[in-house]
């Protein structure tokens, strides 16, 4: 604040003595005293003043970096569900060509296909179960195999 030493004060008390007098010292004390603490409470305030604008003007700015990403993460969002729909188009075209492929293999080798199905289910499925159980490369086997007797009967 200000530097004034003891030093300082002490001429200042005696300054104030000699000039004011005795009787009226500590009415001049008084109203100094007073004078400071508003001035005090002044510069407090003006400071929280300050401070509460400061803190709004924060809170605005995070409002508006909070809005600017809402609308990257919409912008984010459309570019995918663009993009999901493409897939699901093209996943949509591949499954047709790979049923039309489907039914083209069949209806040529129909009885050839329906028999070596067959003759694979008959071939020992005990012996697959005892020893591959849990294989899944063999579940998808006989999925498929399963699928294609039931599409060629």
């Amino acid at each position: 604040m200000l530097d004034i030493g003891w030093q300082e004060l002490l001429i200042i008390l005696v300054i104030a003595l000699v000039v004011i007098g005795p009787r009226d010292l500590p009415k001049v004390v008084r109203t100094v005293g007073q004078w400071t603490g508003k001035a005090r409470s002044y510069a407090r305030d003006f400071q929280r003043t300050i401070e509460g604008y400061a803190d709004e003007s924060d809170l605005s700015a995070i409002q508006k970096e909070i809005a600017e990403a809402n609308k990257e993460l919409k912008e984010v969002r459309r570019d995918f569900d663009k993009e999901g729909k493409k897939l699901d188009e093209e996943m949509s075209t591949v499954e047709k060509g790979l049923n039309t492929e489907e039914n083209h293999n069949t209806s040529n080798n129909g009885d050839v296909e329906n028999n070596k199905n067959q003759n694979l289910v008959k071939e020992s499925p005990s012996n697959t179960t005892k020893n591959n159980q849990n294989d899944p490369q063999i579940e998808v086997t006989k999925k498929s195999l399963d699928k294609n007797v039931r599409d060629n009967s």
